[in-house]
């Protein structure tokens, strides 16, 4: 195919720390404006989102499957490259390496590329530190109807290749936004309310006095989730308009920050199902 150049990798070149780099460097995906995908569910959510291949990586001694054949021919890459199978193997570090691996231009967005209309719903995810947990609550949200997901100060990259594996593609579906800045996160909320009537922000903590039930999730809402460790910060506190406690039967206080955000997420559609029967 035009413009397309095949490169065999036997040995650790400039090509293959490349994508080492971007699978393991926060600072310098982003100066590449560059991500690394692995996984059938992620490589095709990608492409059917329109997101530009930079490069496929595959075992040059293995016959490529007419699926992965299909990727390269429509996603047509600059480079393709073909590794030795000890190569792959170090680049997927799974105990069944991925058949293809792949790079693309990283699509940078902000707060405006969030859709707003009279039943928008966000998810925002205060400081996530574990990329599980983020790559969970973005499939939850994906599968929920969420119109945006945020997340706040620092924490674990939005596009760290664990995160977008735990997604099973979720991530290239909707928004996801990561908004360093609480004051312009704080504005532009202040903005939302101003634009869409009886929008408001309920986060979840333990020692909330309201249950979740009890809230009334149905118009236009931000969820928000806190922290692993510490919770929903102070400063994002101040922007909640209600906190709501999930009721719990058992002896722990708390959920983990994927499961929390999910129960929410639940509640909110359990009400607008109910509403509209």
């Amino acid at each position: 195919m035009p413009g397309m150049q095949y490169i065999n990798l036997d040995r650790e070149t400039n090509d293959f720390q490349h994508l080492e780099v971007l699978k393991r460097n926060r600072n310098k995906r982003h100066r590449y404006g560059e991500i690394f995908v692995e996984s059938v569910a992620c490589i095709n959510a990608l492409l059917a989102t329109g997101w530009e291949l930079t490069s496929v990586a595959y075992h040059g001694e293995r016959e490529l499957s007419s699926w992965a054949k299909e990727v390269i021919a429509t996603g047509n890459p600059q480079k393709v490259f073909r590794l030795i199978g000890p190569l792959m193997e170090k680049l997927s570090e799974r105990e069944e390496p991925s058949e293809l691996i792949v790079t693309a231009k990283m699509k940078r967005q902000g707060l405006e590329d969030i859709p707003l209309t009279d039943s928008t719903t966000l998810l925002i995810f205060d400081r996530p530190s574990n990329h599980g947990n983020l790559g969970s609550i973005m499939r939850s949200s994906d599968a929920f109807g969420v119109n945006g997901i945020i997340t706040t100060g620092h924490s674990v990259d939005i596009y760290d290749p664990v995160v977008l594996r735990a997604s099973l593609g979720a991530f290239f579906h909707l928004p996801v936004i990561h908004c360093p800045s609480i004051r312009e996160l704080g504005q532009w909320l202040d903005r939302v309310r101003a634009e869409v009537p009886g929008f408001k922000v309920v986060g979840t903590s333990p020692s909330a006095h309201r249950m979740l039930h009890e809230i009334d999730l149905t118009g236009p809402v931000a969820l928000v989730v806190g922290n692993e460790f510490s919770g929903v910060s102070r400063a994002i506190t101040e922007m909640v308009d209600e906190m709501a406690l999930i009721p719990m039967q058992g002896t722990v206080d708390s959920l983990n920050a994927a499961c929390a955000g999910t129960v929410a997420l639940y509640e909110m559609v359990r009400q607008r199902l109910t509403v509209h029967r």
